[in-house]
């Protein structure tokens, strides 16, 4: 008697004969218990050749080996004109427990590392636990390169309620991928199968890295999977193959605020555009515009490009450009390059520097003209989420550098951005979602042209955009989800900030509060949100709500 296992990634079953007759297998037992057990063992009955017959029954006897009924046989067997063919099952005595020996180091060392007590060599287990145990050792196989290992077990011998059987390993040769094929996406850039997946030809075959790898696909943004991968396995080669699709994510993002204004009785409008184009030349790039207007003669301009793995290498390319215009009294101008390396899918560092150069036209007292040389590093970690509007998100990205700004005198800063946003599913139609930016500059004397600027949308809502400036600011936001519909949900707005400006000697704690809501129409998702803003020690006054309106499309 020899009982034999294996697993294997996928198994496919290749170009069988399709006989013109099926072939139908009955099986009866002598008791309601084994008619329970082989009710358990979910089998076809009918098949196309006699070799499946065979292998199906050959596939019974090791379930019923496995589950511990080492005496069973098959009797009164009947093969009729109809192509039917008749079994009767005798179970036989259970047994309990099972004694395996094995002098194979490989898998004494699999044995001791599963914490299974080991002396002699040999070891005793539950006959319950001999599947597990031997689902362990072949897993261990299909980790180390063997995907096509087998466990046997021979000299089944039986005394009492007792059984003894020894362990043997067959190994095939150590398996590589030979092949990694893309379907349904010919143009797809192959460098993010090498440098974002890690998977290359050479990979060796790990069944649990190749799934976790394979995983991954899921935080490209441009592709969508539409099957699971695939392993094929022929006598001499590995082939993974990868079932995705063009997923087209070029967004347009327009933004309009609507207040009051506060030197005439005149409604202000500030807003933004925003354009995303993302793999558009099937490279993987990514190119962003952004124009903003505050309703206030402020301007800023913004231009991104992401390049992905240049020159096949690891590596990729960012590449800025930043115009930002305060009406008549000054202008800066921020180009920078920034090197970064992927160590995992969802994370990324980098080195960037940047050159910023500002003009004064007509100067105040807190401004002047400078230019300023940075260099720093960044990381950043990114779980992608659908573009659904209420999805998990989470984001972390920090960068940290120095920099020398030059007029009359040179100084040396320090500074440090912090940007992150987290989602908490609270139940099936709720979500509490939360972000946060931070911002911290250090240094021997500030000039109000190189502050940063918060307000607004994406940091303080409530308050006009870019109203604030400080060398340390830091701003949460808040809101709690309610979705009565797919296609919809409600929100509070809570959000809270903290500012510090060393020139004007201020330290300030605001609030705003509000409610707002989302919901996705045919062109795309419309957002509104109502926000007031509190500033310290004044009251409530309506003048200060703004009406922040958001629509996003897809295309």
């Amino acid at each position: 008697m020899k009982l034999k296992f294996f697993i294997l990634g996928t198994l496919f079953l290749l170009g069988q004969s399709i006989s013109a007759q099926k072939i139908h297998l009955n099986i009866f037992t002598n008791s309601a218990s084994a008619d329970s057990i082989i009710n358990s063992i979910t089998k076809p009955n009918n098949f196309n050749s006699k070799q499946e017959l065979k292998a199906t029954i050959q596939s019974l006897n090791d379930s019923l080996y496995i589950r511990g009924y080492f005496q069973h046989y098959f009797s009164d067997i009947k093969s009729d004109s109809s192509n039917s063919t008749s079994l009767k099952l005798h179970l036989g005595k259970r047994t309990d427990s099972i004694t395996l020996k094995t002098t194979n180091p490989i898998l004494i060392e699999t044995i001791r590392k599963s914490s299974i007590p080991f002396s002699e060599n040999k070891f005793r287990i539950a006959i319950d636990e001999l599947q597990p145990t031997f689902q362990k050792l072949l897993a261990a196989e299909n980790n180390s390169g063997f995907p096509l290992s087998s466990v046997s077990l021979v000299n089944i011998r039986q005394s009492n309620n007792h059984t003894q059987a020894t362990l043997i390993l067959t190994r095939e040769q150590q398996r590589a991928l030979n092949t990694v094929t893309i379907k349904g996406y010919d143009k797809f850039p192959k460098s993010f199968l090498r440098h974002f997946l890690k998977i290359s030809k050479t990979t060796l075959f790990k069944r649990d890295e190749i799934i976790s790898k394979t995983k991954n696909l899921e935080n490209i943004p441009f592709i969508q999977q539409t099957q699971e991968p695939e392993l094929f396995f022929s006598k001499d080669s590995t082939n993974l193959y990868l079932y995705i699709k063009k997923k087209n994510i070029n967004k347009l993002e327009g933004f309009l605020g609507f207040a009051s204004r506060e030197d005439i009785s005149k409604l202000r409008v500030d807003g933004n555009l925003d354009l995303a184009l993302t793999n558009n030349f099937n490279y993987g790039e990514s190119i962003n515009l952004l124009y903003k207007s505050n309703g206030d003669e402020q301007q800023t301009f913004n231009l991104h490009a992401h390049l992905p793995f240049i020159l096949k290498t690891p590596l990729s390319l960012n590449a800025q450009l930043n115009i930002f215009r305060q009406d008549s009294t000054f202008s800066n101008t921020t180009q920078g390059l920034e090197i970064s390396y992927n160590p995992s899918p969802q994370s990324e560092i980098s080195l960037a520097y940047n050159f910023e150069s500002s003009t004064t036209p007509t100067p105040l007292a807190s401004t002047e003209e400078f230019t300023k040389n940075r260099i720093g590093l960044g990381f950043q970690y990114n779980r992608r989420t659908t573009l659904s509007f209420f999805s998990n998100t989470e984001t972390i990205k920090i960068y940290t550098g120095f920099a020398q700004r030059q007029t009359e005198n040179t100084v040396t800063q320090f500074a440090l951005g912090i940007e992150a946003i987290k989602s908490f599913n609270t139940s099936n139609n709720t979500q509490i979602h939360l972000k946060n930016k931070t911002h911290y500059l250090q240094s021997s004397s500030y000039l109000t042209n190189e502050l940063e600027r918060f307000g607004g949308m994406n940091t303080l809502r409530g308050f006009k955009e870019n109203s604030l400036n400080a060398n340390t600011f830091s701003s949460i936001q808040s809101e709690f989800r309610y979705t009565p519909s797919s296609k919809l949900y409600i929100n509070s707005i809570f959000d809270l900030a903290y500012i510090k400006n060393d020139i004007t000697n201020q330290k300030n704690t605001l609030y705003s509060f509000g409610f707002g809501t989302s919901f996705l129409t045919q062109s795309g998702t419309l957002k509104l949100n109502l926000a007031n803003g509190l500033k310290p020690k004044e009251g409530f006054d309506f003048s200060n709500t703004i009406l922040h309106l958001t629509f996003l499309t897809v295309f």
